[in-house]
């Protein structure tokens, strides 16, 4: 049920959306952010950060660690958690990048699929393609409530139809886990759990849908519809865009279901943003995040133990 609270949000984007929305899993919202912001955001990536020699939090590996370059010169691993760049070198592609994913209009379109009001807890910017596996973001992060976080892709430019679209296949939020799937919950990086799920992707082809996306157009998704990256067919082309995962403001967050994420927020727009923790990262955060990752992939139980008393340790922080 939608609260009253989500009512002038709800006409923002109009009972259309909301019901595709509700019924395909994700909705697309033509020429929704103002050109502008887009340019803005663009120009303060190329002058900051893709010159820039620091270690970034990756999404590919988890780790921190410098640029990998295509042969285009495109940054082709995603930043992840952008909103915790402390360094000056980058204060202006922070807050435009942050002005263009906390823009009013997304703001309001998220509260009303949501029908109550939200915040980010999580973000990524990308330059190049990565080629996204096929996946469902509940399986990595999601709100306390299992299926009730929301995906949102900004295009920064118009995105050629080769430089790796972002797809979705359609109603899959409607879609329970297979039982081969079910019985790998909790290890979403594991390579047979990615090779099922892409395997699941193909069985659904005739839901799959890559639209044309241009600068300013949004794309919306719920975390439980299955979505990815094309393969990238002119790698002289960039896939410039911006990535925000909203949960209810008065829900955190948890990593694979299970380990709770950090409660440490900061605000932007007058909307609340996870922290994550302090970027560029240092030599030593390096390494960390290395074994972090071989953890991930041949020793996953342990990863989520540690994840969860961490955060039983630490407890909750704001500010």
């Amino acid at each position: 049920m939608r609260s009253g609270a989500a009512t002038e949000a709800s006409s923002a984007v109009g009972a259309d959306a909301i019901r595709q929305f509700d019924e395909d899993g994700f909705v697309i919202l033509r020429r929704f952010v103002p050109p502008g912001l887009c340019a803005a955001a663009v120009e303060a990536f190329r002058r900051e950060v893709l010159p820039s020699r620091a270690l970034f939090k990756r999404q590919e590996s988890g780790a921190v660690e410098r640029h990998t370059l295509t042969p285009a010169g495109f940054m082709k691993y995603p930043i992840m958690n952008f909103q915790d760049l402390e360094d000056p070198a980058f204060a202006g592609f922070r807050e435009a990048g942050l002005a263009v994913l906390t823009h009013p209009g997304i703001r309001a379109a998220v509260e009303a699929f949501l029908g109550r009001p939200a915040r980010i807890a999580h973000t990524m910017v990308f330059d190049g393609n990565p080629q996204t596996w096929p996946h469902r973001d509940s399986h990595y992060i999601d709100a306390d409530e299992t299926g009730r976080m929301v995906g949102v892709f900004v295009a920064l430019e118009d995105i050629e139809p080769g430089a790796g679209r972002f797809f979705v296949c359609r109603g899959t939020h409607r879609i329970p886990d297979p039982p081969e799937l079910a019985a790998l919950a909790g290890q979403p990086n594991a390579a047979d759990f990615k090779q099922r799920m892409a395997r699941l992707t193909e069985e659904l082809a005739s839901t799959l849908v890559a639209p044309t996306l241009r600068r300013g157009d949004v794309m919306m998704w719920s975390s439980l519809t299955i979505h990815g990256a094309l393969a990238t067919t002119t790698p002289e082309h960039a896939r410039r865009s911006l990535t925000a995962h909203w949960v209810p403001a008065d829900q955190h967050f948890r990593w694979e279901r299970r380990a709770p994420g950090p409660d440490r927020w900061t605000s932007f727009g007058g909307v609340e943003i996870a922290r994550h923790g302090r970027q560029p990262g240092s030599w030593p955060e390096a390494l960390r995040g290395r074994l972090r990752w071989l953890l991930r992939r041949r020793a996953p139980g342990l990863l989520r133990r540690i994840k969860v008393l961490r955060a039983r340790a630490t407890g909750p922080r704001v500010g």
